[in-house]
């Protein structure tokens, strides 16, 4: 059986049940979104000949009528593998299908009024390099007082003081005693939410480390971190996973609207056309639920266009440089800022001393402790607000940056009590 007819039964069945005129959304050729990144969907940890898959139900489907167990059971019953249903950043599912159907059930969706788009479940990756050190006491990393941290209201690296904000880390998992980790929640397929590589717990420190006398400080020194893992031991994971996780950070906002957040999203992945992803629609639907959403802007060296989630305009999109601008940075116009991303200094996972590591992944971290410092101190302030303070006040680069990039450097030596 196929999911069209399935889908029109449902429909029927609900017809005869309750009287209703709806007009079907126009039917759309181009459906399949980012077709090419099939090949990845295929390889990315998948079992077998299996596809993975997301898509979206249309907006005015009568399918949204039914209840999440009619939903379930409605998979179920065309035999397709779920591995997870998306509610708040758009209404869907991710799923598994067998590589030899994948055509056919492609080209069936796609004609299906019910059906808004689908697009293939595709890897997205936190790239990094390291080099482990072991300092005695704690260290004020040097790019901290590069971006006037040590100048902030808290005075990073004085020994005292906290920023009242909450940090959501998305990464490898965050493991170590010198950072305030109020949750911990694993959608990786490991078996714990703790740190196996490293990238994660890089990230905390460079935001929020706790300022005692051991291991770094942070930006926002003990700002509250929220360690959702999304990495596994391959250091990639699927969109949807981290689609995941990123609805549960919408859910805890819109549980706790008065809470002030910032989500770091230092991953991302080239794939290959401006045109929104999945991934692009779950960091619009956070930032319309009044969340700060700061992504770093890839690796590559090149223009940002088609990397996603780098190129949403609305999150705080940050590359790598100080002084000028690291030849391996993403660039471009809809970079926003740049942040230190050579030879950053912060913490190893669980009490191994501090790595050192290059990446706009660390660059982003820097932003990501400013806008918790920012939420800090202006209570009650929108991400919009955080973000506009964050890029008034930037120093204005000497330097040229390629590609039509912003000259604006992190400086958060402003934010005074």
């Amino acid at each position: 059986m196929r999911l069209l007819s399935l889908l029109l039964l449902v429909v029927v069945v609900s017809a005869c049940q309750q009287p209703v005129s709806v007009e079907p959304d126009p039917v759309s050729e181009d459906k399949f979104r980012n077709a090419h990144l099939v090949p990845r969907a295929q390889t990315a940890g998948k079992d077998g000949d299996q596809t993975a898959l997301v898509f979206a139900v249309s907006p005015n489907s009568l399918l949204e009528r039914y209840s999440i167990l009619e939903r379930y059971a409605l998979l179920e019953r065309y035999a397709i593998v779920e591995r997870y249903e998306f509610l708040e950043a758009f209404v869907g599912f991710s799923i598994l299908v067998n590589s030899s159907e994948l055509d056919a059930l492609a080209a069936e969706m796609s004609t299906d009024p019910d059906i808004a788009w689908i697009e293939p479940d595709f890897p997205v990756k936190g790239p990094v390099q390291k080099l482990a050190l072991d300092p005695d006491g704690q260290m004020l990393p040097p790019t901290l007082r590069q971006v006037g941290a040590d100048k902030s209201y808290t005075r990073s690296g004085d020994g005292r003081g906290s920023v009242d904000a909450d940090i959501y880390i998305i990464d490898s998992g965050v493991s170590h005693p010198d950072i305030n980790v109020v949750e911990s929640r694993n959608f990786s397929t490991d078996p714990t939410a703790d740190d196996l590589q490293g990238h994660g717990t890089h990230i905390a420190g460079i935001a929020a480390a706790i300022d005692d006398k051991d291991g770094i400080v942070g930006v926002a020194p003990g700002a509250r971190v929220h360690n959702f893992k999304v990495f596994g031991s391959s250091g990639t994971a699927d969109v949807s996973v981290v689609i995941q996780a990123i609805e549960a950070v919408i859910a805890a906002k819109k549980a706790s609207p008065e809470m002030e957040a910032v989500i770091n999203l230092s991953l991302g992945e080239d794939v290959g056309t401006p045109e929104d992803t999945s991934l692009d629609l779950a960091v619009q639907a956070a930032l319309d639920a009044g969340l700060a959403v700061v992504v770093a802007a890839g690796n590559h060296g090149g223009p940002i266009d088609t990397i996603t989630p780098a190129h949403e305009e609305r999150a705080i999109t940050v590359g790598a440089g100080f002084f000028g601008m690291d030849d391996f940075s993403g660039h471009g116009a809809g970079v926003d800022i740049v942040a230190p991303g050579l030879l950053v200094t912060s913490l190893a996972p669980n009490v191994g001393g501090v790595y050192l590591m290059d990446g706009t992944s660390a660059s982003a971290a820097h932003v990501t402790g400013a806008v918790a410092l920012y939420f800090g101190k202006r209570k009650q302030q929108t991400a919009a607000e955080a973000k506009d303070w964050i890029l008034t006040n930037a120093k204005n680069s000497w330097w040229a940056f390629p590609g039509s990039t912003p000259r604006r450097v992190l400086d958060v030596s402003g934010m005074r009590r």
